[in-house]
């Protein structure tokens, strides 16, 4: 029973010394909280709708090393989310095609084909961080502006409609503004808990190159599609600059990535 308690004592010791202090973490977002445009169950109903829509067309993939870090590594960057009454969860599809969905309620979706194309956790963790900002800022909510009070119940009854909001979020055809915020803020969340901000910048670098020299028949989805990356490169220029002047106030993450790769390709 002490060994129990003495274990206890050191996991939250040890958790406490890889967290971020409080300054830090105003440091990192100085941004007054989000509200809520829905109810909390309401907007679980539509996250968990577009989340079944999402599973009908790429199945889950699970692995219990890889599903583990990849929940991890999300939840040291949603540590900075500016929407208090969400948590957030973590999942991988089985699609050779590359993208990652930010889905209403805190639903995180990324593809097999998006992780094996990262070749570190800093670059991971960017990708959660964005999704995380675009969930925050109810970038897809807002577009459906659900206004009246029996929003929900009338939306999920019909199918259309729901088809025409997972077309939206998996296209991202939001708006460049929408783009570079959740791109800058995503870059942040990542940073103040020790990872690379500039990583994504290298990553997106890697899929435009991809793209114009047609190395590859990979299929580039929504926002990492040819054109979007190519706004997001220019952008993305101007916050690295900005960001890695304030890199050496962090710690340093270890890469840890590396050891999970060879189970994303079995």
């Amino acid at each position: 029973m002490v060994r129990i308690a003495f274990l206890a004592t050191l996991l939250l010791l040890t958790s406490c010394q890889n967290a971020p202090s409080t300054a830090q973490k105003n440091e990192a977002v100085n941004l007054m909280p989000i509200e809520s445009m829905l109810d909390f169950y309401a907007e679980k109903h539509i996250g968990l709708a577009l989340f079944q829509k999402t599973i009908s067309n790429y199945p889950l993939w699970y692995h219990k090393d890889v599903s583990r870090y990849l929940a991890e590594v999300g939840s040291h960057v949603s540590m900075y989310s500016l929407r208090n009454d969400i948590s957030y969860s973590f999942y991988i599809v089985d699609s050779k095609d590359v993208f990652s969905l930010g889905l209403p309620s805190g639903i995180v979706v990324v593809s097999l084909g998006l992780l094996e194309h990262i070749q570190t956790e800093s670059e991971l963790a960017c990708i959660l961080g964005l999704e995380i900002a675009k969930i925050e800022h109810q970038y897809l909510l807002r577009i459906m502006n659900p206004a009246k009070d029996d929003f929900t119940q009338n939306w999920l009854k019909n199918s259309e409609e729901i088809a025409n909001a997972y077309a939206l979020v998996l296209t991202h055809r939001f708006s460049d503004e929408n783009i570079n915020e959740s791109d800058r803020l995503g870059m942040i969340y990542a940073q103040h808990f020790g990872y690379r901000a500039s990583d994504l910048q290298v990553l997106l670098t890697r899929f435009y190159q991809d793209q114009i020299q047609r190395k590859s028949k990979t299929t580039y989805l929504g926002q990492y599609s040819e054109s979007i990356v190519a706004h997001r490169q220019s952008y993305g220029e101007i916050l690295v600059k900005e960001l890695e002047k304030e890199q050496s106030k962090f710690p340093t993450r270890k890469n840890r990535f590396d050891s999970y790769k060879p189970f994303l390709t079995k």
